[in-house]
């Protein structure tokens, strides 16, 4: 049988929650990064259509096998005890809409010549029900599929802190759910999830990659664009700024996050200021709170490569290569157990220096 590419990824990740047994035979973890490889460069936001449509395939094979809510069968039991799971209760909003074409004063009239026992609701129900669920109709992800997202995350990153870190493939699956194609709930469920480990999600050779050319491509399919106005990408969500400064946060961890995740939360902060300074958004409040919280060496590395992204043009190829070059020379390094902030005053006087940035009164 045919299977869409959201399918397909959703059962290559389900390799994680078989027995480690499995996970230590080279030719299987060899084989299944492979595959991996060949469907990341589709995972990104590049394409809004493509996006989502992988996004919804991915939840709905979620959703076929697990259950969200309390009698869910957890994956990785399902998986090693070799059963089958049990099928998939109507989603609330496929049992609200079939409610709503049975039952509606609208569908008991006939509103429009529709059958009141017809399954398809007619354009007035259609109009009603999507004020009280905005995904129908819109392509989104349903309220089961988000459950079923997070209960899927969660036996993934319970069996990745268990034994899976060691693996290389289980670091590259769970990184999945930091990119932007996830919804911001789910980034930041993935976020809380993993910010005890935050250290642990950059693998041993792109470390030892001087060049870091594996970050620069992951790095780019983890940032939704550069500038507003350069490219009319998104801005990041407020929850999953809020979520990622946290990550890199110097109470985060006994052991500073460094690499990728570094890069990753460097990276959304420097749109987020830059886009401020440029006018297309962004709350200055908001701002300072964030790198009030992160290292000094951070903030000051996100207000420099701010400043130097207005100064390029503004695009995400633009936003990778400034933050590559500042990792490989070192400028995003955090000195171990130094937990230095900026303070209140440097800071103010930096953004209002650099990006004409006043305190909001």
């Amino acid at each position: 049988p045919r299977l869409s590419l959201g399918s397909k990824m959703y059962y290559l990740m389900n390799v994680c929650l078989h027995p480690e047994s499995v996970l230590r035979e080279d030719r299987v973890t060899e084989t299944a990064e492979s595959i991996l490889q060949r469907y990341l460069p589709y995972f990104n936001m590049d394409d809004d259509a493509r996006g989502r449509e992988i996004l919804v395939d991915f939840a709905t094979a979620c959703v076929e096998h697990t259950s969200p809510g309390k009698d869910r069968k957890s994956h990785s039991k399902a998986s090693q005890a070799g059963g089958s799971e049990a099928a998939p209760s109507p989603s609330p909003s496929a049992t609200a809409a079939n409610a709503t074409a049975t039952s509606t004063p609208a569908a008991a009239a006939g509103v429009g010549g529709a059958n009141p026992f017809d399954d398809k609701l007619n354009p007035q129900e259609e109009q009603l029900m999507a004020f009280f669920n905005p995904n129908i109709g819109t392509g989104g992800v349903s309220s089961d599929g988000i459950k079923s997202l997070e209960a899927f995350l969660e036996d993934l990153a319970n069996a990745y802190k268990d034994y899976g870190a060691q693996y290389d493939f289980f670091t590259m699956i769970v990184r999945l759910f930091l990119l932007p194609l996830f919804p911001g709930r789910i980034r930041c469920r993935a976020i809380d999830e993993l910010r005890s480990i935050a250290h642990l999600l950059t693998l041993p050779r792109e470390i030892d990659d001087a060049s870091a050319e594996d970050l620069s491509v992951l790095l780019a399919q983890s940032m939704l664009g550069g500038l507003p106005s350069a490219d009319q990408s998104k801005r990041d969500d407020a929850d999953v700024l809020d979520a990622v400064t946290l990550l890199i946060s110097p109470s985060n961890a006994i052991r500073p996050a460094d690499g990728y995740i570094v890069l990753l939360g460097v990276g959304m902060l420097v749109r987020c200021v830059a886009t401020a300074a440029s006018r297309c958004g962004g709350s200055n409040a908001a701002i300072r709170s964030r790198l009030l919280k992160v290292h000094r060496n951070l903030a000051d590395a996100v207000i420099e490569l701010a400043s130097a992204l207005l100064e390029a043009d503004g695009s995400k190829q633009a936003l990778v290569g400034l933050l590559i070059g500042a990792y490989t020379a070192g400028r995003l390094d955090v000195p171990f157990r130094n937990r230095e902030t900026i303070s209140r005053n440097v800071l103010d006087e930096q953004l209002v220096r650099k990006f004409g940035l006043e305190t909001e009164k």
